[in-house]
């Protein structure tokens, strides 16, 4: 009911906690059942997902842990539906589910992925020294051989990159996160470091990198300088991909006592609108982005994303077909 208390507890809700109805009809839901995160820690009565629901009046969905009877956690997948009459919330109701071989299968693959990668990135890595030893020996490589050689260093190049994405997903799933290193630096030669790194992309779209008139010549802030570098090198990376030709992309920057802003302006293809809630998911591609760059991944901003909130920023983007898209990233001054 609309004060939490349970009154309608299902067969299917028995069996996996193991508790009789008895132990939770005309029982508050908070007093009965306690809710854990992943870390195992008890999650705040504000935070839980059916007093979320009561008091915003909308569904929630969530994942974490319940207990059974004999004491043992185990991971739920979380629906909550308020049950809105005369534009009042009367009630709840609260589906879940045991999603315990799910996590496991995940967790298989993650280990998949992690291994398998590893194993690639050492090939990988030889082939890029032995195509960059020919390019650089004084042999004589006629020019089609040059190109042919480049060409590896590319598409190995690529791969090195997928790599590396797989690897910080494989990290990022097993729950480690971004380990992030803070170390206060000048943010403004990274961005230009990076700028300088994506010529080749720019010179193939006729598109280039511009730094907002108001942009400072120097901002000091507590990042980790090579995962920072990555959060620009993927946002600019992509806005320049899925910019029309002869466009430009403008970096743009807003301070406040406790934040700083960053903005990546694009007047490219857009995000369709009824996509944009998928857009920092893992392995999601717009569909109108699959058509422009087929060959994409869909880790680029799941990764972004994650190293956005090791930093404990926010980031968030604002979108319109075929108009252009603009992200805004925060991170905090201290």
């Amino acid at each position: 009911d609309n004060k939490g208390k349970i009154i309608v507890f299902n067969r299917a809700a028995k069996a996996m906690l193991g508790w009789e109805k008895a132990k939770f009809l005309g029982k508050g839901l908070y007093d009965v059942l306690d809710v854990y995160d992943e870390n195992n820690i008890i999650v705040p009565l504000k935070d839980r997902p059916l007093q979320i629901a009561l008091s915003t009046g909308k569904p929630v969905i969530a994942q974490y842990q319940y207990v059974r009877k004999d004491g043992i956690k185990f991971p739920v997948a979380i629906t909550v539906t308020p049950v809105i009459l005369d534009n009042k919330t009367v009630g709840t109701i609260e589906l879940f589910r045991d999603i315990t071989k799910a996590k496991q299968i995940d967790q298989m693959k993650n280990e998949f992925v992690s291994v398998a990668s590893h194993q690639m990135r050492t090939p990988l890595t030889g082939i890029k020294w032995l195509s960059e030893i020919l390019l650089n020996s004084k042999s004589n490589l006629t020019a089609d051989q040059v190109e042919t050689i480049n060409q590896i260093v590319v598409s190995n190049t690529r791969m090195i990159h997928l790599v590396d994405d797989l690897l910080d997903v494989a990290r990022i799933d097993a729950g480690q996160k971004f380990e992030v290193f803070l170390k206060t630096v000048d943010i403004v030669p990274l961005i230009k470091e990076v700028i300088t790194e994506l010529k080749m992309i720019m010179s193939a779209k006729k598109s280039k990198i511009i730094l907002a008139e108001d942009f400072p010549k120097k901002l000091i802030l507590p990042i980790d300088k090579e995962k920072i570098k990555l959060v620009f090198h993927n946002l600019l990376a992509n806005a320049i991909q899925y910019t029309n030709y002869d466009y430009e992309v403008k970096i743009g920057f807003k301070q406040d006592e406790n934040l700083v802003t960053f903005t990546i302006a694009d007047r490219g293809i857009g995000i369709p609108k009824n996509q944009q809630d998928q857009i920092f998911q893992k392995f999601f591609r717009s569909d109108n982005a699959k058509i422009m760059q087929p060959n994409g991944t869909g880790l680029g901003l799941y990764i972004v994303k994650s190293v956005i909130d090791g930093h404990h920023g926010k980031i968030w983007f604002e979108s319109e077909l075929n108009k252009g898209t603009t992200f805004y990233f925060s991170l905090p001054l201290k």
